[in-house]
């Protein structure tokens, strides 16, 4: 069944034009419901192009597609939580999660071998800059229960992970560009790295927020969004930052995503959904499509994918 998201607003002539005519806008895409065939949660969700895609689930199973998402398939292979997938192409995919969970599938998801790291670890997140360079988020509780987090850094494709040294606190998200640029977000303060995760730079923003996701566009546009309706911008690579929250301080936002300099979403708690159309001066806001709470959104091709609890994954293109 087939939707068009509500609360539509016109789009202004000069939107058009600073979007570029021949590519859609949010506001233009068709919004669907796909057949996950899990009723579990799915906590991450990764493209390698527009046709290949794996999402993992709480209950240690991934789901993977070859045809952009009209079905998907499922296969456990995990005892623990898996919280994050990675497909650096449509060969190599990982899956990383609780307890040190850590997969790899070189023949495009056909065998996961077991590649698990620290059963101190509850990973985070996972991404790779390219087929060598990879990042692991994850965060390790101490004997006195205190929680800090700890990244580990690969220069060989994952053969082998070493632990970087960083002053984190508990972290919450990660998010890589190209030439080894990445940050990473802690509960008040964003890291940054220039060399692929060798040596990382912290950046206070100033208040003890909780940070649920951060996403760079290029080198000077950065968002992140958080608990309480959280949301912040910075122009500059993510060096200062302009509290632009406070619509929705009863709903805490998960995961944003931006196919373009002008078009992202935010999703979140109940359902939410937030959609721009102008590098997110304006949020329009829907939560009619579903009830479900929404964990993750990835895009690909100009094409988004959202997943969420009880086996939800929504294609927007």
């Amino acid at each position: 069944m087939k939707y068009r998201i509500g609360y539509i607003l016109v789009i202004t002539v000069t939107a058009m034009l600073l979007c570029g005519c021949s590519q859609k806008t949010i506001e233009e895409m068709e919004w669907a419901f796909q057949t996950s065939n899990t009723t579990e949660d799915i906590m991450s969700i990764s493209f390698a192009d527009k046709n290949h895609g794996w999402a993992v689930t709480a209950d240690g199973s991934i789901l993977a597609t070859e045809d952009a998402g009209e079905t998907w398939t499922a296969k456990k292979i995990a005892e623990n939580r898996l919280t994050s997938v990675c497909a650096v192409d449509k060969e190599v995919v990982w899956a990383a999660g609780l307890n040190g969970s850590l997969y790899q599938s070189t023949d495009g998801g056909v065998v996961f071998k077991d590649r698990a790291f620290d059963p101190e670890e509850n990973a985070i997140e996972i991404d790779f800059w390219d087929d060598d360079h990879g990042i692991i988020l994850a965060n390790r509780v101490d004997s006195d229960g205190s929680i800090y987090g700890t990244v580990f850094r690969t220069s060989d494709g994952g053969a082998d992970w070493s632990e970087v040294y960083v002053a984190l606190d508990s972290a919450t998200a990660l998010d890589i560009l190209e030439e080894g640029r990445g940050w990473i977000a802690t509960r008040g303060s964003i890291w940054n790295t220039t060399d692929y995760g060798a040596n990382w730079e912290e950046n206070v923003i100033g208040e003890a927020i909780s940070i649920n996701d951060l996403h760079f566009d290029d080198y000077s546009y950065g968002f992140l969004v958080g608990d309480s309706g959280t949301y912040y911008t910075s122009f500059d690579g993510g060096w200062s930052w302009d509290n632009r929250g406070g619509a929705f301080p009863e709903r805490h936002l998960s995961a944003l995503e931006f196919t373009d300099r002008f078009n992202g979403i935010i999703v979140g708690q109940g359902g939410i959904i937030l959609y721009t159309v102008d590098v997110g001066e304006h949020w329009n806001f829907d939560d009619q499509l579903t009830s479900s709470d929404l964990y993750d959104i990835t895009s690909v091709k100009n094409r988004f994918y959202i997943c969420g609890a009880g086996g939800t994954i929504i294609s927007i293109h």
